[in-house]
């Protein structure tokens, strides 16, 4: 829904949240890139819009899923589309990304946290039952649990997701 108000309306509604005390600012979310903080005020505003642009093979994929990660651990929330990746993929890189931040000293590689993904067989413990003996993984699982009803994963289509799907 598109709201149309003219500006002396706008000011007029910050001068209330003035004169009564309440902020009239966006929430700024840290990226936790600090340089990148630095340059957008604070971090990303609630409400907006972020698209990443350059070569294949640059990191984007990568670093907007740390974005939205950082945004959700400082307790944001975001919804990541990707295009490239499905939900398997993006969940695999959020818990390489938390195990590493866990266990810096021997982080998982997304080689074998896929490999162990990979193997078949019944586990009656489930998930942690079969990656927790990598570093970190357990501390990333904890992490996951702890942010992962304010992150979205959306896996995006080329042919089947236009603005309309990304807002339901």
């Amino acid at each position: 829904m598109t709201t149309v108000r003219p500006l002396n309306a706008v000011l007029q509604t910050a001068d209330v949240a003035a004169r009564g005390g309440l902020p009239y600012s966006a929430t700024a979310w840290a990226t936790g890139f600090h340089p990148l903080d630095r340059e957008l005020s604070g971090g990303l505003r609630a409400g907006e819009l972020a698209i990443l642009g350059g070569p294949q093979g640059t990191g984007k994929t990568t670093f907007a899923l740390q974005l939205a990660r950082n945004v959700v651990a400082a307790g944001g929330s975001a919804t990541y589309l990707c295009y490239e990746h499905d939900e398997r993929m993006q969940l695999q890189k959020l818990i390489a990304m938390e195990a590493s931040l866990a266990d810096p000293e021997d982080s998982v590689l997304l080689p074998r946290l896929a490999e162990a993904l990979g193997t078949g067989g019944a586990n009656d413990r489930g998930l942690p039952g079969r990656i927790g003996h990598l570093p970190g993984v357990a501390a990333a699982l904890a992490a996951l649990d702890s942010y992962g009803d304010r992150l979205r994963l959306v896996t995006g289509s080329g042919h089947a997701t236009d603005v309309t799907a990304v807002r339901r």
